[in-house]
């Protein structure tokens, strides 16, 4: 009965972290947004910052209005984030999630603290 106890526990422990680690990306001053949620608070907020972090090529292909673009692969992207303002709201997105997920830590380092992605990146908008 002993060692089963363990089992249940170990078990429980294992769940519990994996649960933590699927919700990490849900943190404070961070949100991972579906098209329309992401889209709607981008129109009724002001002086914010919209990334693109998609190749120039990807962008010239179509974009969000408005959206500013800094290749992820660039090698002064992180330089270009570094002169940003910190103190606004950050929406970014890539092509399908990836680029821009990866940016968000980056983003974190750098103490920016009001973080918007979004989910399925550009493709989730059906382009």
């Amino acid at each position: 009965m002993n060692k089963m106890k363990r089992v249940l526990v170990l078990l429980v422990m294992s769940l519990g972290l994996m649960s933590s680690c699927a919700n990490a990306q849900q943190g404070e001053g961070y949100q991972l947004l579906k098209a329309d949620a992401f889209l709607k608070l981008v129109e009724e907020t002001t002086d914010e910052l919209l990334l693109d972090v998609r190749t120039p090529a990807e962008f010239n292909q179509g974009n969000i209005e408005g959206a500013i673009n800094l290749d992820y692969y660039a090698d002064d992207f992180r330089q270009k984030l570094e002169a940003m303002d910190k103190t606004k709201p950050v929406f970014i997105y890539c092509a399908s999630g990836g680029r821009s997920h990866n940016a968000i830590a980056l983003l974190q380092e750098l103490g920016f603290g009001e973080i918007y992605e979004l989910k399925g990146g550009y493709r989730a908008l059906g382009h």
